[in-house]
């Protein structure tokens, strides 16, 4: 939708990209299974808490993280950019 460009970066990169990250909803609770998260700190609080679950049952149900695809759908290089301040001097 628009490539956000922050701060001094314009003076620091060459060739600006925009990416479209292709997340889905399950990839966030995978990730955090992937860093043990899910076992070693709620299944540990779950425990603490008094809670009863199949651990491994439960475990086998969170999806394993897999690769997010990304797709490249723009690029501009910093010769190709106009500041507004160069767009105000043209008027």
């Amino acid at each position: 939708m628009w490539l956000d460009i922050p701060y001094a970066q314009l003076e620091h990169s060459d060739i600006f990209v925009l990416v479209r990250m292709g997340v889905s909803r399950s990839h966030f609770i995978a990730f955090l299974k992937e860093i043990s998260v899910i076992r070693d700190k709620i299944f540990r609080m779950a425990k603490e808490l008094g809670m009863h679950f199949e651990e491994d049952e439960l475990w086998s149900a969170v999806p394993d993280f897999t690769d997010i695809p990304a797709f490249v759908v723009g690029f501009l290089t910093r010769a190709s950019i106009q500041t507004s301040s160069e767009t105000a001097q043209q008027f």
